[in-house]
């Protein structure tokens, strides 16, 4: 993940060296007090050597329930009333979702709660039919309560979305289990 420096400074690093493994870097765009700065990363989507490239964009819509902020469409168990929170609105997840269509990356979402993905998958099909989405490798990093309900698993194969699961998220019952109820 590209965090920390501007984007043109990965571009540079990574084109003049070789540090011995293949690597993608992955856009992460800054944030300023008002908008997702997208700009940064336009025209850096490309091969930078034999090994190195900057392709895909993620952006962070929720956190996780060990913090309590992903968010949930049922309150945390052990926090009552408290239902995490999307990071963006949805004229935001909109402009990031264009963004990638226009450079033709590959749209990564850090989205871990059920409502999250709910309302990531509805911007989607609001903005395309599902068939367009098949093709496009669309990554719900973590996706951790992304198949709760009859019809959740269907929904995302038929989105053709991929579920990247960070298995350390499951690594710690003794925190999750009493977030989520069990």
């Amino acid at each position: 993940m590209a965090t920390g420096l501007p984007a043109a400074k990965f571009a540079t690093v990574f084109a003049a060296n070789d540090f011995g493994v293949r690597a993608r870097i992955i856009a992460f765009p800054f944030t300023s007090d008002k908008e997702v700065l997208f700009s940064d990363w336009a025209e850096q989507f490309k091969k930078l050597n034999a090994k190195n490239e900057i392709s895909g964009v993620k952006l962070i819509l929720d956190g996780t329930p060990v913090e309590g902020l992903a968010a949930v469409s049922l309150p945390y168990t052990n926090m009552p009333g408290s239902f995490g929170r999307i990071n963006f609105d949805e004229i935001t997840i909109r402009k990031y979702i264009n963004f990638c269509l226009q450079q033709k990356q590959q749209i990564m979402v850090h989205a871990v709660g059920d409502s999250t993905i709910h309302s990531f998958i509805r911007i989607l099909r609001t903005m395309h039919p599902d068939a367009f989405w098949k093709d496009k490798r669309v990554r719900l990093e973590h996706g951790d309560l992304a198949i709760m309900k009859a019809g959740d698993f269907a929904m995302l194969k038929q989105l053709g979305l991929i579920i990247v699961v960070n298995p350390t998220h499951f690594a710690i019952p003794h925190l999750i289990g009493p977030r989520l109820g069990g």
